[in-house]
C-alpha cells in the first residue's frame, strides 16, 4: 500500500442490499406522492371530500408497485421528479386552455407521463450508452 494512501480515511462500507432497499424506498415514496397527486387530480369535482380520499388511496395502491419495480430497475428520482413537474406543468397548461373537455385531466395525464418519460426512457437513453462503452472496452483488452 502507498503510504498516503495509509492515511487516507477509508469510506464506510454500506452492503448493497442497504443501498438497494434506500433507492426502492426512495423510489417507491416518490410515486407514491405522484399517486396521492393523481388521485386528487382525477376525483369528481364537486362532490366532497370522500371522492378526493378515496382518489388519492387508489393513486397510492396503483403506483406505489410502480415505484418499487422503477427503484429495482434503477430508474433516477431526480430526473423522474423533475419530468414529472414538468409534465404537471404542460398538462396544466393545456389544462388552462380549455381544449381538452372530456376524458382525463390533462394535468394528471401529464404528470404520469413525465414520470414515466423521467423514470425509464431518460435512463435508458442516460445509461445505456454508458453500459456499452464498458462492455465494448472490457472486450477489447
Amino acid at each position: 500500500m502507498h503510504p498516503v494512501a495509509q492515511h487516507l480515511p477509508t469510506p464506510p462500507v454500506i452492503p448493497m442490499q442497504e443501498t438497494l432497499a434506500r433507492r426502492v424506498l426512495t423510489t417507491m415514496f416518490l410515486w407514491v406522492g405522484f399517486g396521492i397527486f393523481l388521485g386528487v387530480l382525477t376525483a369528481p369535482a364537486g362532490r366532497g371530500l370522500i371522492p378526493i380520499i378515496a382518489g388519492a388511496v387508489a393513486g397510492v395502491i396503483v403506483l406505489s408497485p410502480l415505484g418499487i419495480f422503477f427503484g429495482l430497475l434503477g430508474g433516477s428520482r431526480r430526473i423522474t421528479l423533475v419530468s414529472g413537474v414538468v409534465g404537471l406543468g404542460l398538462g396544466l397548461g393545456v389544462d388552462l386552455t380549455g381544449v381538452v373537455r372530456d376524458g382525463p385531466s390533462p394535468a394528471a395525464v401529464g404528470l404520469l407521463m413525465g414520470g414515466l418519460i423521467g423514470a425509464t426512457v431518460v435512463s435508458l437513453y442516460y445509461r445505456l450508452p454508458r453500459l456499452v462503452l464498458v462492455l465494448v472496452r472490457s472486450h477489447v483488452r
